[in-house]
């Protein structure tokens, strides 16, 4: 996997775009760019105004850094068997908890990304991107970051809820609830399964799950129905600081589980540009839900599975 990420690129891009022009504004206004260029050589009237020119150019230049990486992002959704959703043009729009005239980083959700959506394996699957808190708190403001969501909707709402993994155990997400649920783990094959049983674990996880988990190294893990309760809970039952800090964090930490009584998704932080990575992604979504479902079948036939 690459270091820099083709996303972290363009995020790259606008800073240095930012840094550029202010540098080449500061450098004219103090007669440091002399002999090239002097403030009296530029149609400008004032530093004020020359100032404004400059916050002009970097929204400018963001916004079109901002339609190339939407242009990849379509670009690989389409090498995934993905398209853009409605009209499949991408709308400028201001995303949440981002300021506008931001060049960090997190500053640059201005714009958003359009769905994609496409049949995978028999299955309707979505991708989409998302502005999530990643800290802070009330009185400083908080942080925000975007996260790529794929997900697939299950035939039918549940009541159950499982995450499975192909590496590490998963975890809070925070680092400062830090949780070990390492020993609360099942294990089918090479995955790790956190689930209402291991017999439930092991209907879910076929040999397609665990062949799509091993396409990807990117892959943190698939949520399927409530897995934030299933989370939620194991982490109570683990006790330790995490186990008594769950109440104060559980509405912050179900914002953060991809997923829902009626979808399977996946998450991972940034925007995925790579179309091999979003296939990956999908293929898992889709084969996670397919087992499932065939698990929760077979719960509903044989009540045993839940002991």
């Amino acid at each position: 996997m690459a270091l820099i990420r083709k996303s972290d690129l363009y995020r790259i891009a606008a800073i240095a775009w930012g840094i550029v022009v202010f540098g080449f504004i500061i450098l004219t206004i103090s007669g440091n760019a002399q002999p090239f260029l002097s403030p009296e050589a530029l149609p400008i009237d004032g530093p004020l105004q020359m100032i404004g020119v400059a916050v002009a150019l970097i929204a400018l230049g963001v916004f079109v850094i901002l339609q190339l990486e939407t242009r990849s992002w379509i670009k690989a959704g389409k090498e995934a068997g993905l398209s853009p959703n409605g009209a499949g043009i991408a709308k400028p729009a201001l995303a949440r908890n981002s300021a506008l005239w931001s060049i960090l980083p997190v500053g640059l959700e201005i714009m958003s990304k359009p769905d994609l959506v496409g049949t995978v394996d028999g299955r309707e699957v979505r991708a989409r991107t998302v502005a999530r808190n990643v800290g802070g708190d009330g009185e400083s403001g908080s942080n925000t970051a975007r996260f790529t969501v794929v997900e697939t909707d299950l035939v039918e709402s549940t009541d159950r809820g499982l995450i499975v993994t192909a590496g590490s155990p998963p975890t809070t997400g925070m680092e400062d609830v830090p949780a070990d649920l390492s020993n609360q783990m099942k294990t089918v094959g090479d995955i790790a399964v956190l689930g209402e049983s291991e017999r439930f674990a092991r209907e879910a996880v076929t040999p397609r799950v665990q062949n799509a988990l091993a396409e990807t190294d990117t892959l943190e893990g698939v949520h399927a129905g409530k897995s934030a309760d299933v989370f939620l809970e194991t982490i109570k039952d683990s006790g330790g600081l995490a186990g008594s800090l769950v109440g104060a964090i559980e509405t912050e930490f179900r914002e953060r589980i991809p997923g829902g009584p009626e979808t399977v998704g996946t998450d991972r932080k940034g925007v995925i540009l790579d179309g091999a990575d979003l296939e990956a992604r999908a293929r898992a979504v889709a084969a996670v839900a397919d087992g499932f479902e065939k698990a929760s079948e077979a719960v509903s036939d044989d009540q045993s599975f839940r002991s």
